[in-house]
């Protein structure tokens, strides 16, 4: 028996060829989305787990109020701290901190060879007592033992020395050799410490050793029965008791398994993630796959017309309830396992899709254990959704139902099936709004950054240890170098502009500190948040930044050097009143006022900007380039600058690269709710298609008569398509309110957005009701068209 209920469902699925194609296909498309998103969610969700005993380690996490107008929310804690904790308190087992150094900080020489250090960090002696690493070659002792070693990765490894042993060789980190103390193996694409060089902290790296700055990450690893919110309290008071920083400072600790979803940082070592995106991937994936059985099940439902008879005579003769049923559960099992099959071959070839839109590298090797049960877990869902309500309804009915006509059976088909229809173009519907608020919101972004050409303005850093610091004159000797240096680069062709400053970026530049200035009318103990521009004369030329009062600095003024610039922001949050023009401001006067202008991403707000002269403060350079040039001053710039730093890694980024980079998250999001609204329109269309094919396969003779007795090809049209228009705008009308609820939220991430306008959703609705004339369109003409002597014949 059951070898003839799966031999049946085989027969009838090669029988309905186009829909059985429409089934399995949407399912496989829908499962491997499910399967891709689970391993991203799965991913994300257990990031940081693998370390031994991650639930008892935390970071600590300080809000530091500076004063009434301003608190940092900082990842960073005092040196010292650690010490005094493992000292103090009984509760901690261990403590650990980091430096995470900023790109491009250490420059790495092998044997005449040069690369670039793309993530390294300092530590202490207990970084590899709190955390997991898997060593290839060597160990931890000889790092412990000699300050002079360094730690590598194993991709690391294999770029400076190929496949011979690394452990014992030596390398030049900079100005200085190291000893490659051990080879780990490269961290897993669910970990947030992302480094492939670890060094050792030296007392040159150790900033501050006082109690005045938050400097460095402090990891603390409870012991176990420990009360987190006991131990909280504890340093809190050590802080309160040893804190020489103005304002006031609560700590907290964050469990390094929710350290990946704390966005609120100012600035962070670690890549972070948003957990309301999880849960709307999350949803997204359901949707799909509900959408896809969704279209089973209203093909299903527009089918009963054509298998009425069959079960009819099944009943007939001799053929139970339950024998019925699983005959309908067997053919919905088996275009389930067509459809498991398939979407296994493209889960395999779409991890190139999921690492493009997850920047991570995940292959199939990524599936998790617990990834195959919740493969069976969605495919017992899909039978489920698809199998149950059709098997259910077919198998129940009475056989002299067949005699009948709108029979209740297919009243209660016909509306759940309208229910279905609308549900899912309401989904498209959404998704298509969804894509468009996300790419105007997009095209906002880049038409806020329009004063320059961003492709042909790049940054070059100067090596962090050119100059000597410790000799005398040593200050006069770099601003020399550096002017000349400056000047050298302005003779080439090819360039058109060059300025120094202090800055690494000109489109994300978000590092602020709340002293050194001071201004007249100043209140006391009033030390607003800033962000610090130390910039030569030049500066404007590339930026081409919009003065509302003022003017800007003139390399032929002397008095220039003490003068400052700033932003209207600054004017606003700093509480200088007119006239600004003219008032002192630390050693010098205020000379001018730009335009507020974007300098950090568009999810935060413009902060207060001081621009200053800078001096040997400014050892950054912003090349300009002549139009269509770009190579060529690219070249010119790298063999000058081997010239002036021999042996170091020439390092550039592009502001449009930077600005990409800065909106990769968005864009990425943008790319793949436009790939899911393709995949929706198609899965209803095809839906929607397969219903109007068994409709006008069931109206096939009440069109033939309708042609015979005068209608037209437009009365043919409106009588197969009327019912589904009427769908649609309801499922329109539903549509809307949610749209724009959603878009309000996701606005709500960014500080300048667009706004919100009607002709945005009547777009959706109309290209949505354009899908679906399409659709429906296509095969109404063919059916309105056909000989009419033909539908007659029929039975």
């Amino acid at each position: 028996m059951l070898k003839n209920y799966f031999k049946t469902a085989w027969r009838n699925i090669q029988k309905q060829r186009i829909i059985s194609v429409i089934n399995i296909g949407g399912l496989s498309v829908a499962l491997t989305a499910t399967m891709l998103i689970s391993i991203w969610v799965y991913n994300e969700l257990s990031f940081d787990d693998y370390h031994t005993d991650a639930n008892r380690i935390f970071l600590m996490k300080n809000i530091w109020n500076v004063d009434k107008t301003n608190t940092w929310i900082a990842e960073n804690s005092f040196f010292p701290l650690g010490e005094e904790i493992k000292k103090s308190i009984p509760e901690a087992e261990e403590i650990t901190r980091m430096e995470k150094l900023r790109p491009g900080a250490y420059t790495i020489a092998v044997n005449d060879r040069i690369f670039k250090a793309d993530s390294a960090i300092h530590v202490d002696n207990n970084w590899f007592k709190v955390f997991n690493y898997s060593f290839i070659e060597g160990g931890a002792e000889l790092f412990y033992s000699n300050p002079q070693t360094v730690i590598i990765t194993r991709s690391k490894a294999e770029k400076l020395f190929g496949k011979t042993a690394a452990t014992g060789r030596q390398i030049q980190l900079n100005d200085k050799l190291f000893t490659v103390a051990g080879v780990v193996n490269d961290n897993p694409v669910n970990s947030s410490f992302q480094f492939d060089v670890i060094t050792r902290f030296h007392d040159l790296d150790v900033i501050s050793q006082d109690w005045l700055y938050l400097s460095y990450k402090t990891f603390i690893k409870l012991r176990p029965g420990a009360n987190k919110i006991v131990t909280e309290n504890k340093i809190d008071k050590l802080i309160k008791s040893k804190s020489q920083a103005q304002g006031s400072i609560t700590s907290s600790l964050v469990p390094l398994k929710d350290m990946r979803f704390e966005n609120d940082f100012k600035v962070s070592a670690f890549s972070h993630t948003d957990k309301n995106s999880i849960v709307a991937f999350v949803v997204l994936a359901v949707l799909l796959l509900t959408t896809a059985s969704i279209n089973y099940v209203n093909l299903a439902i527009a089918r009963i017309s054509s298998r009425i008879k069959e079960m009819s005579i099944r009943k007939i003769t001799g053929a139970t309830k339950r024998q019925l049923f699983f005959q309908l559960i067997a053919e919905s099992f088996v275009t389930a396992c067509l459809s498991l099959l398939l979407s296994i071959i493209l889960l395999s070839l779409s991890f190139p899709i999921l690492n493009y839109f997850s920047g991570l590298q995940f292959s199939f090797n990524s599936i998790y254990p617990g990834s195959i049960f919740m493969l069976l877990g969605t495919f017992v869902a899909v039978l489920f959704l698809t199998g149950l309500y059709p098997a259910l309804l077919l198998s129940s009915f009475n056989p002299a139902n067949i005699f009948k006509d709108g029979n209740g059976l297919m009243t209660r088909g016909v509306r759940f099936r309208k229910i279905l229809v609308t549900a899912q173009f309401g989904l498209a519907i959404f998704m298509i709004s969804a894509t468009c608020v996300i790419y105007r919101q997009l095209n906002f972004i880049q038409q806020q950054h329009v004063t320059y050409d961003r492709s042909q303005v790049f940054t070059v850093q100067v090596p962090p240890y050119a100059f000597p610091f410790d000799k005398p004159g040593a200050e006069e000797q770099q601003e020399s170098a550096l002017e000349t240096l400056k000047n050298e680069l302005l003779t080439f062709q090819s360039v058109k502009a060059v300025s120094r400053t202090n800055i690494t970026s000109l489109v994300n530049e978000n590092f602020s500190i709340s002293n050194g200035i001071d201004w007249d009318g100043k209140p006391d103990k009033f030390n607003p948040q800033y962000i610090s521009y130390a910039v030569d004369a030049d500066f404007n030329n590339i930026m081409h930044l919009q003065l509302s009062e003022g003017r800007w600095f003139d390399k032929n003024i002397n008095n220039d050097k003490l003068n400052t610039v700033l932003n209207e922001t600054a004017v606003k949050q700093f509480g200088i009143k007119e006239p600004v023009v003219g008032k002192r401001f630390k050693k010098g006067v205020i000379i001018g006022v730009v335009k507020d202008f974007y300098h950090k991403s568009l999810h935060t707000k413009i902060a207060p900007l001081v621009i200053s002269p800078g001096g040997t403060n400014s050892e950054n350079f912003i090349i300009q380039t002549e139009p269509g040039k770009v190579k060529e001053a690219l070249t010119a710039v790298e063999k000058l600058w081997k010239k002036f730093f021999p042996g170091t890694y020439f390092e550039y980024s592009f502001a449009d690269e930077e600005f990409a980079t800065l909106y990769k998250k968005d864009t990425n999001i943008l790319n793949f709710v436009l790939l899911s609204s393709v995949i929706t329109i198609l899965m209803c269309c095809s839906g929607l298609l397969g219903i109007i094919i068994f409709i006008t396969e069931q109206k096939r003779k009440e069109i033939g008569i309708r042609k015979v007795i005068g209608a037209t090809i437009g009365n043919i049209l409106m009588l197969i398509t009327k019912d589904f228009l009427k769908l649609i705008v309801i499922s329109v009308v539903i549509a809307f309110p949610v749209t724009w609820w959603a878009a309000v939220k996701w606005l709500e991430h960014f500080a300048y957005h667009i706004r919100i306008t009607w002709w945005l959703f009547i777009f959706s609705g109309a290209l949505a009701i354009i899908a679906a004339l399409i659709t429906i369109g296509w095969q109404s003409i063919r059916a309105a068209m056909a000989n009419p002597v033909k539908a007659l014949r029929m039975e």
